[in-house]
């Protein structure tokens, strides 16, 4: 292959690009394009990058170069700066733009830049990842995790009950606090190794508010532990903070302040765990893929498991899958599934949350089963058009395609998926009703319904009732609906009449109504609201 270099005779390095020179023991160059993204070089590409300032030929470049570099060893080289767009009368490959959206599931926001906030708080950086500052950091978390988990049956009491207005803010605002401040212990870290955070800011993260500090400029440090130590900083910041909490809560404080300090440190715990998951990228799959030092670990595992589910369905070349490992085949599926059962679970509780919006509510599930089918139907054309590449042969890819339309037809029809309805009940003086901030009138009478506790993180079961009769407006309190502690607060909701429970119940809490099971395309189009008004059946 080579390069035609007819527009362009002495090829020059775009001025986005810088060249960082080895730190350390490391003898890779770092190319670093724009704020955002860093590119490891072995050192005879960085002599050449050295060498493109737009003054010598390709001929003199190899010349130049000497050791063994030939004219064509130039080209292909150049060829690669090229494709990636490095060099010079390229479109900035980097814009730091405020706003960036790199796909619907991630659309981020700079509010600040950062070098110089972090320059100045080098010292203090420096001093907190000292060896005796680390010491007593892992001290706290392995003391306040025993604590914590030594008081378990508290522990699931605090979390499935409700609590008060302000404890409820209190620890709404600073759980928000620590997810600030988990992010710029990552740059805290990198800026005491030595490192430059570029800039923090929020995204939009699968649909889900979050926040980031950039801390790209932590692969130009030279040691591997120091990569994994900037990535696992806020995990470790986190877990610092909730043992930190849990200690705490050994002293003599008062029941709502115990039971405050009880759900922010299981909020903490919680946000570790799912922030440890390697197949999203989050801090868990950075760790991985630093610690393995293979940069887009997970997006080259799911370019290699794409290829070789469809050398699985319609055949065709696939030179690679004697060598394909694996931890690559499932790091690549759980990769490529993880994404879409987190969207799901979002969408659920943003469907819930604004479900009692009517027509701007059915316009969002349906926007989302769109994308959905959009992306489902670019997945399989992907599969299809790598088959035909491959060659694969046309008459195994035409029996598979019909196969496959044929057993998702008949999930669609056959698989079954409950029709529950999420709310609220309220137990008084003249009765015990469910509430809901969306219409029930097609709830049928006699369905069970499951009561619970409504609690911050989770809830447990208290009782059962059925349904009676369905279709009316009421007011209740917000506790029926949030797990806030006060019948101060109400709002109108919709209102079914309950028959007698049978268990011990409180004044408000969760609710579930029962339905049967739907064939899943009935179920999607009961999730629109123009399926409100017609009756739930099997």
């Amino acid at each position: 292959m080579t390069m035609n270099v007819e527009h362009e005779p002495n090829p020059m390095i775009s001025e986005d690009v810088v060249l960082h020179p080895p730190r350390g023991d490391s003898d890779q160059w770092i190319l670093q394009v724009g704020y955002r993204r860093y590119i490891r070089i072995r050192p005879g590409m960085a002599r050449l990058v050295q060498l493109l300032d737009g003054t010598r030929s390709i001929e003199e470049l190899a010349k130049t170069l000497g050791n063994g570099w030939t004219i064509n060893n130039v080209e292909l080289a150049i060829e690669k700066l090229s494709n990636m767009k490095l060099l010079n009368g390229h479109n900035r490959l980097v814009k730091n733009e405020i706003i960036r959206i790199e796909g619907l599931h991630r659309i981020t926001l700079t509010v600040l830049r950062t070098p110089k906030l972090f320059n100045k708080l080098r010292p203090i950086a420096r001093l907190l990842i000292s060896k005796p500052c680390r010491i007593t950091w892992y001290g706290v978390i392995i003391f306040g995790a025993v604590v914590f988990f030594a008081n378990w049956v508290k522990v699931r009491e605090a979390v499935s009950v409700p609590v008060p207005l302000t404890t409820y803010l209190t620890i709404s605002l600073a759980f928000l606090g620590v997810m600030i401040l988990h992010e710029l212990s990552h740059g805290l870290v990198l800026t005491g190794l030595g490192g430059t955070p570029n800039e923090v800011g929020v995204m939009l993260f699968y649909f889900t508010p979050a926040f980031f500090c950039d801390v790209t400029d932590g692969w130009r440090l030279p040691k591997k532990e120091q990569r994994v130590a900037v990535v696992l900083a806020g995990i470790l910041f986190q877990l610092a903070i909730a043992g930190i909490v849990s200690i705490v809560n050994l002293f003599d404080v008062s029941d709502d302040v115990s039971m405050a300090l009880t759900i922010f440190a299981s909020l903490n715990y919680i946000s570790c765990c799912v922030n440890a998951l390697p197949f999203v990228k989050l801090d868990g799959y950075l760790v991985m893929m630093t610690y393995l030092d293979k940069p887009f670990l997970r997006e080259k595992a799911m370019s290699e498991t794409k290829v070789w589910l469809s050398w699985a369905m319609f055949g065709g070349r696939f030179d690679r899958r004697r060598h394909m490992h694996i931890g690559t085949l499932i790091l690549g599926l759980l990769s490529l599934g993880m994404p879409l059962y987190i969207v799901i679970t979002v969408v659920m509780v943003i469907s819930e949350s604004i479900k009692g919006l009517g027509l701007l509510t059915s316009w969002f599930k349906l926007g989302v089963i769109l994308a959905f089918l959009y992306y489902f139907g670019q997945g399989c054309y992907n599969l299809l058009r790598n088959a035909i590449n491959t060659g694969a042969s046309k008459l195994r890819i035409s029996i598979v395609s019909l196969i496959a339309m044929g057993l998702l037809i008949l999930a669609i029809v056959l698989v079954k998926v409950p029709a529950n309805v999420q709310g609220g009940y309220i137990n008084t003086k003249h009765g015990l009703h469910f509430v809901s901030l969306t219409p029930v009138n097609d709830s049928e009478a006699g369905s069970t319904v499951i009561l619970t506790s409504r609690g911050m993180i989770t809830s447990k079961i208290e009782g059962k009732a059925t349904v009676v009769d369905c279709g009316s407006k009421a007011t209740a309190p917000i506790s029926a609906i949030l797990p806030i502690d006060t019948s101060e607060v109400e709002i109108p909701t919709y209102d079914c009449l309950l028959g007698e429970n049978s268990g011990d119940i409180q004044e408000t809490g969760g609710a579930t109504i029962q339905h049967k099971s739907l064939p899943l395309w009935k179920w999607a189009y009961y999730q629109l609201s123009f399926g409100i008004e017609s009756n739930v059946e099997e």
